[in-house]
């Protein structure tokens, strides 16, 4: 493996754990992480762009629309966990009422982690342009962009991103083997159920009626699980954890299926079914029969947890 494909695998692995990270503390309110995650995307963007951002919010708290600008540029952005269409139209309504559009030409929003399918382009009353397709940036976005940068700045992206953003040492008392056997479980779930109704008909029979939802969810609990098992490895036998590796590796393959379909899905056009049965297909013969291996060891390795007590 060439020098240059090495880093761009280090970055993008050490980038989804930080999405999931975020994320992850986010939805339990610990919004400090979140605030660093901002100094942090700033000095990562700059570094992929050229730009120049720093956090709005180092000179007006909490800034509304906004964490990121570069004032010479007259960029700004909007750091976000959501991935959702209500949260864009929230922030440039924001942008609106604040009239930040005096003082930037353009707004961007990135979102970390997946973004949803968006339709069409949001109402900015014609006071400034954003395209939702080149202004809304996936942080999974970045990783191309940076596959076309020389070796010399991808290898200072690595060391920046490693340098800068360390996981949390911390060992928790009461975080026992079977609360790690249970989140594991937990996101083994998630991923099986979420990939499963993406490809559900709805009650005319057509199939998923919102495939990139179920996708994104899917995504997000497969980053999760990479995420924990890279911390605490010695909670499970080593059959066990064989078996979740195994897991992840159909789930990586049934995923990039369900990619196609999501990104393909018109439940008007009855030629584009193909990408559902393969989607179908996917889940039938490759992620349900590991799934139901991987719960099963689970199933097992906490009746031998209870046992031990």
């Amino acid at each position: 493996m060439f020098t240059s494909d090495l880093t761009i695998k280090n970055i993008t692995n050490r980038l989804t754990h930080i999405a999931a990270y975020t994320r992850t503390l986010a939805r339990a309110n610990l919004n400090d992480s979140a605030v660093l995650s901002e100094n942090f995307y700033a000095g990562l963007i700059n570094r992929v762009y050229g730009y120049n951002l720093t956090n709005s919010n180092n000179f007006t708290r909490n800034s509304e629309a906004i964490d990121l600008h570069d004032t010479d540029r007259r960029i700004c952005i909007q750091v976000t966990i959501r991935q959702d269409r209500n949260k864009y139209k929230e922030t440039i309504e924001k942008f609106i009422k604040n009239k930040l559009y005096e003082k930037y030409d353009e707004l961007y929003i990135f979102v970390l982690g997946y973004k949803d399918k968006i339709e069409k382009d949001f109402d900015t009353q014609d006071l400034f342009n954003f395209s939702h397709k080149e202004q809304i940036i996936s942080l999974h976005e970045l990783v191309p962009k940076i596959a076309t940068l020389n070796d010399e700045v991808q290898e200072d992206i690595e060391e920046y991103i490693t340098r800068r953003f360390k996981f949390p040492l911390f060992v928790l008392e009461d975080y026992t083997e079977q609360h790690f056997s249970q989140e594991i479980w937990g996101y083994v779930e998630s991923i099986y159920q979420n990939s499963d109704k993406c490809v559900v008909p709805d009650f005319l029979g057509r199939f998923g009626m919102n495939p990139q939802h179920f996708y994104n969810l899917a995504c997000d609990a497969l980053a999760q699980l990479k995420l924990t098992l890279s911390k605490r490895k010695i909670f499970i036998s080593n059959s066990t954890q064989q078996q979740v590796d195994e897991f992840i590796i159909e789930a990586t393959k049934s995923l990039d299926v369900l990619r196609v379909f999501s990104v393909n899905h018109d439940p008007r056009d009855m030629d584009k079914m193909v990408y559902w049965a393969n989607a179908d297909r996917a889940i039938k013969e490759i992620l349900r029969p590991s799934y139901q291996k991987t719960t099963e060891l689970l199933r097992e390795n906490n009746q031998k947890i209870n046992l031990s007590k």
